[in-house]
């Protein structure tokens, strides 16, 4: 068997959303869900921080901001009431929402749909991984802490999907939710120390791929053979919502090729019909040559008899022509007979190749046939552009946000020849245009 890919993902979000939980922990319809199997959900494993307490992931994870970073938000509310901006001020699950304070999630899975580990190999993998990083965790300060993971055995390739929160503690001690200060604080070095910190130079990365070697390492600890040769650049930095789509066009791509694997099938299950069809016409000829056979080898013996002599002890002595038909007619009747039983053990192998060819075709079309091909590709055709358009929205939003705080900005601070110049430049606009430009 070739080496497996193994799969590792982080992210926050798409945009200014961050991930939510309830696929994780599968808090809602999953009958709605056509990649969830619901006869293999019980296999699933699911794990949260408070640990023998039942609640969801989402309960656990606001449980958790509350216990540690309920000062750091109310310190940031405080701020804005102080400055005039009550309105800014948020819950702790609306902070804990936006996509900077968000957990980081990563999802973590061994092959792809056509070869993989099972869920318990995986799940071992995982046990042993997380043990690793929670050490280096423990012994770098508590930078992360996991609040919840999953297991997912119910979907086509079994994966983990666990949530990490970042945190440090500033100069006064507060505890607050960071990635990079908590790198930095954990003694992480920037990929290129001498170079400026940003989005192609930044700590995360040199841990990224500190946590993947470890993975690796792991891994070929439990003796699987995993690829060691990293994806091509880009493949990496998918967000969640387009490894969904990737992993569904592979779907789509998986049913092609079983409905071709089905139409091969069913061509070997006719192909198969037709020589076993064959093969009892041919046993057929077979039975009357056998049965002829034989019963010229009857007559000639009974002719034999007929004309043998008895000797003065009673037995029958036949002549050597007499002799020779008998030895002729039984090798004829031997020969048939070993003819029968080779083409019997024939069309028993027959027979048997095409039963498995049967239910191989049978598989197969089931497989293929889950699914319409024609819906699948327009279902992914239909969350892409969802997604296309959700983006543009929130593209459209953060516009429009920038530029309600650049009018406050100019409003609070231009001198008041200017904010005169404004307010009659505003009148002027239509209204559905001074509801969306300056009087926003």
């Amino acid at each position: 068997m070739a080496a497996m890919r193994a799969t590792m993902h982080n992210g926050r979000g798409s945009g200014s959303k961050a991930y939510g939980t309830k696929h994780n922990d599968r808090n809602f319809d999953t009958q709605q869900a056509d990649n969830i199997d619901a006869d293999r959900t019980h296999l699933n494993e699911y794990w949260h921080y408070y640990e023998g307490e039942e609640m969801s992931f989402e309960a656990a994870e606001l449980r958790f901001y509350e216990d540690h970073f309920s000062e750091q938000l109310s310190r940031i509310n405080e701020r804005y009431r102080k400055n005039g901006h009550p309105e800014n001020c948020r819950s702790m699950t609306d902070w804990k929402q936006l996509r900077r304070n968000a957990p980081e999630e990563c999802i973590l899975q061994i092959g792809n749909m056509e070869t993989h580990v099972d869920h318990q190999t995986l799940l071992a993998c995982w046990r042993d991984y997380l043990g690793k990083l929670n050490s280096w965790s423990q012994a770098h300060g508590s930078p992360f802490v996991f609040v919840s993971w999953a297991m997912h055995a119910d979907e086509a390739v079994p994966h983990i999907q666990a949530r990490r929160v970042w945190q440090y503690r500033d100069e006064d001690g507060l505890l607050k939710v960071g990635q990079e200060k908590a790198l930095k604080a954990a003694g992480v070095d920037l990929p290129q120390p001498g170079k400026t910190e940003n989005r192609r130079n930044n700590r995360k990365m040199t841990f990224d791929a500190m946590a993947r070697e470890l993975w690796l390492e792991t891994l070929q600890k439990h003796g699987l053979d995993i690829e060691q040769i990293p994806v091509p650049n880009g493949k990496h930095n998918r967000s969640k919502e387009q490894m969904i789509r990737d992993k569904y066009q592979d779907m789509i791509s998986g049913a092609e090729a079983a409905q071709k694997a089905a139409e091969a099938a069913q061509e070997a299950l006719r192909a198969s019909q037709e020589a076993k069809q064959e093969l009892d016409a041919q046993i057929t000829v077979m039975q009357e040559s056998q049965d002829a056979a034989a019963l010229a080898a009857q007559e000639a013996a009974q002719k034999a008899a007929g004309t043998a002599r008895r000797t003065i002890t009673g037995q029958v002595k036949l002549s050597q022509e007499e002799y020779n038909t008998l030895v002729q007619a039984a090798a004829i009747q031997e020969a048939q007979v070993a003819s029968e039983r080779a083409r019997n053990a024939k069309y028993q192998v027959a027979l048997e190749n095409a039963k498995a060819e049967t239910k191989a075709a049978q598989n197969a079309l089931s497989k293929a046939m889950t699914k319409p091909l024609d819906q699948a590709i327009n279902e992914a055709r239909i969350a892409s552009l969802t997604e296309e358009n959700r983006k543009l929205k929130e593209e459209n939003s953060r516009l429009r946000q920038a530029l309600q705080r650049l009018t406050d900005f100019v409003r609070e601070k231009a001198p008041s020849w200017l904010r005169d110049f404004m307010a009659k430049a505003n009148d002027l606009l239509p209204m559905k245009q001074r509801h969306q430009g300056l009087d926003r």
